[in-house]
């Protein structure tokens, strides 16, 4: 099968998350400015735009919550009355980097399984990046729809809010300490002439320097940062025979190349997954140099597997190990499993109990899957290596 026409579904939980992001609520940002000074009104970036001056969180600043205090970590909840869990991210420490909501609101908390959580953000927030293993990017937008940036760590915020050019739809943003890199679309852009997959501009965050920048490549549906050669690759999917064009940071462009470099690999980039498309289930791993398939999922064929994916699915550390929700299809997505296969030689590592609304990150020494259920917070941790 060719890798370039086979499809990914994501969860169930990231279509329930997208329709909580509809809600707009007006943003604050709070958190301790590691090695920043605190400003009293607003801060300039260099496109004359002000982010909202973070204000500073106490220890006496966070609220009792319903914790549950134990030592056995299946009874450990992160619990805030209302809100269900979006996403978690690990970091080095035993602090974790939660995305949580309820129908009006989303947060961003710093939260030690079994400690009180640390409100970070707090706002219309429309995603979290990874940066590093401990550091990490959220945008948002105020009461003013101005969308800004701002980092952090498992314990603080690490910069002040920066503000992002006011164009429409800032999305899907990647990058690591040095960058930022968004899809978006320029000022005269229709509405009604981009579909939801799609965008028309490129903007580029210097998160040193403070600096942002933003550049037009037409209209695109596909794209991917390749952030240690820092290249931008997009496409097309409705005109294939334009081509995967690469840009660099300066929005130069430098040619063409050939879809494999949109398809998302493995972190040593071994191993390489099928392009998303529209309206199917089906999703496969192959190794990069041969464009051998080692799984299939979802194809309903003999030989295929079930199972869905979340953006951390690859362990950090073990080359090639990947894991996997098995949806039991039972209400509330009880009985369901979660996978563990290492993709070279084809095999299932383990499988253990999970429920299927739930999102899950791997350590960051790769030992260990971390798991939190959407409703109700529950807190898990699998030693798998």
């Amino acid at each position: 099968m060719n890798p370039h026409t086979a499809t990914i579904f994501p969860l169930a939980l990231r279509r329930i998350a997208t329709g909580i992001a509809s809600a707009a609520l007006l943003l604050t940002v709070l958190g301790v400015l590691g090695g920043c000074r605190r400003q009293p009104e607003t801060i300039a970036n260099s496109d004359n735009k002000s982010g909202k001056a973070a204000t500073t969180l106490t220890t006496n600043d966070s609220k009792p919550t319903q914790q549950v205090r134990t030592a056995a970590n299946d009874d450990i909840k992160f619990l805030l009355p209302g809100k269900g869990v979006i996403a978690v991210f690990t970091t080095k420490s035993p602090s974790l980097i939660i995305h949580a909501a309820d129908p009006n609101l989303r947060a961003v908390y710093a939260w030690e399984p079994g400690q009180e959580p640390k409100l970070l953000v707090q706002g219309k927030i429309y995603g979290i990046a990874r940066l590093s293993d401990d550091s990490f990017a959220a945008w948002y937008s105020d009461k003013d729809d101005q969308v800004s940036v701002v980092t952090f760590n498992g314990h603080q915020l690490t910069s002040q809010p920066l503000g992002l050019p006011k164009f429409s739809g800032w999305s899907a943003c990647e990058g690591n300490d040095e960058m930022l890199v968004c899809q978006g679309n320029r000022p005269d852009t229709n509405a009604n002439d981009v579909d939801e997959r799609g965008f028309t501009a490129i903007l580029v965050v210097d998160l040193a320097a403070r600096k942002t920048s933003w550049f037009d490549v037409g209209y695109r549906t596909d794209y991917r940062l390749d952030a240690s050669r820092k290249l931008i690759y997009v496409s097309d999917q409705f005109a294939r025979a334009r081509g995967v064009e690469i840009f660099n940071l300066k929005g130069e462009s430098l040619g063409t190349s050939d879809e494999s470099h949109l398809q998302a690999t493995s972190p040593s980039g071994r191993f390489i997954e099928s392009l998303p498309a529209d309206g199917a289930e089906s999703w496969q791993i192959y190794e990069l140099a041969t464009k051998q398939q080692l799984f299939a999922f979802n194809c309903g064929e003999p030989d295929c597997k079930t199972g869905d994916h979340n953006d951390s699915y690859w362990n950090p550390i073990i080359d090639g190990q990947f894991a996997v929700v098995r949806n039991s299809g039972k209400p509330h997505g009880k009985d369901s499993s979660c996978d563990v296969y290492q993709a070279s030689p084809p095999h299932l590592v383990k499988s253990f109990p999970c429920n299927a609304l739930m999102v899950y990150d791997w350590s960051r020494d790769g030992k260990d899957l971390v798991t939190l259920e959407w409703d109700g917070g529950t807190y898990h941790r699998e030693r798998v290596n």
